[in-house]
């Protein structure tokens, strides 16, 4: 059973200090993505997006003018960066005879802006991965490939998605994500979720493992497994349908010893779903820019998932 902390829904309260409890909750977000079918209807899909930190943008004359000198930073006077925008690839995926239209943003403070991903409408990955090999037992597991996409970067210093506290920062390039590591995603939901969109029992009480929609909530677990392909790994966040694109983060709680305390916090992967045949769920690690993610800024690219 999860509890309230402040005004954030956490399923383990022991697993997250409440710092960070209050930081990452700015960062969740829903991803409403809207298509048109063969007649012309609106379908409009919801799943999770988060955004990633790049480099420091200089302020307005004007902003610079009215920042104050001390005391409490209101959201309007915190630092402007850089950011790109991330979900599952399969969020702005077109399926069938769909038209992609748009992709909306929106954060539990009111905040919300489109999003450009070149990508959107792209169809669904033919090729796949390989999460798990092949044993005397059972057969190999599989995701699509590349489930991840990144949207075009915003740099407009008077834009409220360029302010820090939503922002994600990601892991350094030289950091190792470990099977058992503990990591957790903040979801932000407009819509109710049913027992069969969590694969859960009939009888479990649905708000009181997953909280209420309009509210951030937060989920924590731990690498399970890291894949041989390098790519992707395994986790054992208690998800539901509506969650894959959120950015999986490490929490500040009962990490191996050998883990610098510099890394909570910070963005190392993004959720894309769950298994059919097992109760894990997959993510897509970071940290970006890889080759693959340099290639895609240019021409970067949701449903309830």
């Amino acid at each position: 059973k999860g509890k309230v902390v402040g005004v954030t829904f956490v399923d383990c309260p022991e697993a997250i200090s409440r710092p960070m409890v209050q930081s990452v909750a700015d960062k969740a977000c829903q991803l409403l993505t809207t298509f048109t079918d063969i007649h012309g209807e609106i379908l409009r899909y919801r799943g999770q997006a988060g955004f990633l930190r790049g480099d420091k943008l200089s302020p307005t004359p004007e902003a610079a003018a009215k920042r104050p000198k001390k005391g409490t930073v209101s959201f309007e006077h915190h630092a402007s960066y850089e950011c790109t925008p991330v979900t599952a690839r399969h969020n702005i995926a077109s399926e069938d005879q769909e038209q992609y239209k748009n992709a909306e943003i929106t954060f539990c403070s009111g905040i919300s802006g489109f999003l450009t991903f070149q990508d959107g409408g792209c169809g669904i990955s033919n090729r796949h991965l390989e999460l798990r090999a092949a044993s005397e037992d059972e057969d190999a597991v599989m995701w699509e490939a590349n489930d991840w996409v990144a949207g075009n970067k915003i740099d407009d210093p008077q834009s409220s998605l360029t302010k820090k506290p939503l922002q994600f920062v990601q892991a350094p390039n030289d950091f190792e994500l470990q099977a058992g590591q503990k990591i957790g995603i903040c979801v932000y939901r407009t819509f109710d979720i049913t027992n069969k969109d969590a694969t859960a029992p009939s009888a479990t009480p649905m708000e009181e493992i997953y909280g209420s929609k309009n509210r951030v909530c937060i989920y924590t677990g731990k690498v399970t497994l890291i894949s041989d392909n390098g790519e992707t790994f395994e986790h054992d966040i208690n998800t539901f349908k509506g969650c894959s694109g959120a950015v999986i983060f490490l929490l500040d709680t009962d990490q191996p010893e050998s883990m610098d305390s510099a890394v909570f916090g910070m963005a190392v992967g993004i959720h894309v779903g769950g298994l059919t045949d097992s109760p894990c769920n997959v993510g897509f690690k970071l940290p970006w820019p890889s080759p693959a993610f340099a290639c895609s800024l240019g021409s970067s690219s949701a449903r309830q998932i």
